[in-house]
């Protein structure tokens, strides 16, 4: 960022702040995680697989939405102005 204070984000075509970085990678790591538990529960029908235990997660897969995404801006923003 250029130190504007209205800014919520790195422009497209600027070179990210450390600030961004960090959002990016977490929202990569979560679409990540989200892909490997949509592949695991596709490849998991019991066929050629062995007997030992697996782990269950216990609450559903997270969901990132486009609504989602926005509410995190937002509170990037919010963030920002403080």
């Amino acid at each position: 960022m250029d130190g504007r204070i209205d800014q919520v984000k790195c422009e497209e075509g600027e070179e990210a702040c450390d600030v961004c970085w960090k959002d990016i990678a977490m929202l990569e790591e979560a679409e990540a995680l989200q892909q490997a538990y949509i592949q695991e529960q596709e490849g998991d029908s019991g066929v050629g697989m062995t007997s030992s235990p697996t782990c269950m997660p216990s609450s559903p897969p997270l969901v990132i939405t486009s609504k989602d995404r926005q509410e995190f801006q937002a509170q990037q923003a919010q963030r920002a102005e403080q």
